[in-house]
């Protein structure tokens, strides 16, 4: 009976023990899978300091230095942090290069690279992407630092099979003497253009230009902007503002600008609008064509955005009456002293005078126009020829002079 009673006592101090055993793992045991994450169980094959690629069908697709990285537990992505030196291939042709960014994943299935900056993944203070973008013509040929885009950006994400790039966040794209800004681009890397968008600013070493969408087509460096293009101008003391529907321009700024639809311009003591207009850097002029009309102010007028709209209005004439108003076939606006030339059928109205030419000057000191040429002054219902007519903006005068030297004023 006492050898029963033993072995009861074995058998119940064992089941307590188990059952506190249990209990005491329930106690510590993690109640979701967070406490199983990436370093525990998702990372094999860490490494450090290390130069690592990828490749599809035997071409190599990209290259990174990364100070430290892992591959996940499915061998499918490459994870890398503090990258630099980085490349990016496009059928064996470098399109990306000196890639830096705090971090870098690559997928083995679709080689699809994303990079960027992360607010937890800053080792050397670096929170932004940083690289040399390559849109030119595909050439064997190792091409030099000046033909490449130095790009920063916030998030790069590249597709090897569909040969396209998206970049978004703070974007800066530079090239030459100027650096494009927006929210985002999207780059076709086998035809070489980017299409950009949202919040675009084009910093220029004359000015500043704003558009609604822009397409950069990388072979000829050019740029077709569209969706109320301004430009801001600024030489010595003189602003210049244009408005345009849509605006062509090349990454060398010694190359001229072309802007169509709708241009609106604003300088000083004149307002023009017409329907084309080239702008040139090294000529620091404007030349408007088609539809051509202007008023001019005085200097102390302040010209408002109105002004434009009486412009536009098929009876500007008659509504502008009170100013000097203009029409001809072209207009050339000097972007650094105020001057301005038109030429072609030169109308003049001012205060119900009106007299016609074959050009006229616009001087921005005098405040005066003068006509010359055929030059022909209404009188009444009568037109009289002379020599050239200075019309005065300030005193809101016509001098006219005839070849037999008789002058008159009306």
């Amino acid at each position: 009976m006492e050898e029963n009673n033993i072995w009861k006592i074995v058998y119940a101090a064992g089941i307590f023990s188990l059952l506190v055993l249990f209990f005491a793992y329930y106690l510590i045991s993690p109640r979701d899978g967070s406490y199983f994450n990436d370093k525990k169980t998702d990372r094999i094959a860490e490494f450090k300091n290390t130069r690592v690629a990828g490749y599809k069908e035997n071409k190599k697709i990209w290259e990174f230095a990364a100070k430290s990285g892992w591959t996940s537990h499915d061998q499918e992505t490459t994870f890398l942090i503090d990258v630099s030196k980085g490349a990016i291939y496009s059928d064996g042709q470098l399109i990306v290069k000196e890639l830096s960014a705090p971090r870098v994943s690559a997928q083995r299935r679709s080689s699809i690279v994303e990079a960027g900056g992360f607010a937890a993944d800053k080792p050397s203070g670096k929170s932004r992407l940083t690289t040399w973008l390559d849109l030119k013509k595909v050439s064997t040929r190792k091409k030099a630092d000046s033909e490449w885009i130095k790009l920063r950006t916030d998030f790069l994400k590249y597709s090897p099979e569909n040969k396209h790039s998206e970049l978004s966040g703070k974007v800066e794209l530079r090239r030459q003497d100027s650096v494009i800004f927006a929210q985002k681009v999207a780059i076709d890397h086998e035809q070489r253009i980017a299409d950009i968008s949202d919040g675009i600013k084009v910093s220029r070493k004359d000015g500043v230009l704003f558009s609604d969408t822009m397409r950069y087509f990388g072979q000829e460096e050019k740029i077709a902007a569209a969706g109320r293009v301004k430009l801001n101008i600024t030489h010595a003391r003189y602003k210049t503002k244009l408005i345009a529907d849509q605006a062509g321009f090349f990454a060398d700024m010694n190359r001229d600008m072309r802007f169509s639809g709708s241009v609106e311009v604003i300088q000083g003591k004149k307002v023009a609008v017409a329907q084309a207009g080239v702008y040139s850097l090294p000529q620091r002029r404007l030349l408007l064509t088609t539809e051509v009309k202007a008023v001019f102010e005085k200097a102390s007028a302040v010209v408002q955005t109105k002004s434009v709209a009486q412009l536009k209005n098929q009876e500007a004439k008659d509504i502008l009456r009170e100013k000097t108003f203009l029409t001809a076939d072209s207009l050339v606006i000097f972007t650094d002293t105020g001057n301005a030339q038109a030429g072609g059928n030169v109308h003049v109205y001012q205060l119900g005078r009106e007299a016609k030419a074959d050009q006229s000057v616009f001087d921005e000191k005098k405040e005066t126009l003068i006509l010359t040429g055929r030059v022909l002054l209404k009188k009444g219902k009568d037109w009289v020829s002379a020599q050239q007519v200075i019309v005065s903006i300030k005193n809101k005068t016509f001098e006219a002079s005839g070849e037999v030297k008789a002058e008159f004023k009306i």
